[in-house]
């Protein structure tokens, strides 16, 4: 969360209340650990995001 929050220019806390608000799901405890170790995890918050605040922007 904090990393597509601060992609975005967003607050992490801000971004996980709009989530908890609309009902979108976020990822759950140990879903970054997941990913590092190669599980399989889905992804949800990316295409929601997009619509919503536009794809992030390079940095750089």
């Amino acid at each position: 969360m904090r990393t597509l929050a601060s992609e975005r220019g967003l607050s992490d806390v801000w971004l996980a209340k709009i989530c908890k608000r609309e009902g979108i799901p976020r990822p759950g405890v140990g879903h970054w650990a997941k990913v590092k170790h190669g599980r399989s995890v889905c992804t949800v918050l990316g295409p929601w995001l997009d619509i919503h605040f536009g794809s992030p922007q390079p940095t750089g």
